[in-house]
């Protein structure tokens, strides 16, 4: 299986939702799963934004290493399910790779993840905290089997 979350540029909200699984994961013993991220707007290359870092630094992960990647034909194509922030990025995705529609959906049913992207910790805080409530909901529903 793999999940790829999808946001704008790479380095707020998709590498939160990457690590947050992974660690999920991780403590489940779940290594059938690879996760990955990639923006819509972005060269590649960026790191995490520094209240990325420490928002995930506060629960026991390391996001210093990350770079950001642009979301190419090959992500869409080898995912097996593609979560992306908001709606309109769903609906950009749909629209450019019309053939893989049926696999794309938002992380949060019925709404968007709001983009902390240039905001003080605290709201890195809340998002990061809203990205974690719907991993768990789309674990529990099944979503990354």
């Amino acid at each position: 299986m793999k999940i790829l979350f999808v946001c704008t540029g790479n380095t707020c909200r998709s590498p939160m939702a990457e690590y947050l699984l992974k660690k999920h994961l991780q403590e489940k013993g779940r290594m059938d799963v690879q996760v990955c991220s990639g923006g819509l707007c972005v060269a590649g290359g960026e790191s995490a934004s520094p209240n990325s870092i420490e928002a995930l630094k506060e629960q026991g992960m390391d996001l210093s290493g990350f770079r950001s990647k642009p979301v190419s034909p090959d992500m869409i194509a080898d995912a097996d399910k593609i979560f992306t922030m908001t709606e309109s990025h769903r609906e950009v995705l749909a629209g450019a790779f019309p053939q893989f529609a049926y696999k794309i959906q938002t992380l949060k049913e019925d709404g968007d993840i709001m983009d902390p992207y240039m905001q003080d910790l605290a709201v890195y805080r809340a998002t990061r905290d809203e990205i974690d409530s719907w991993i768990q909901k789309r674990m529990e529903d099944g979503s990354f089997d």
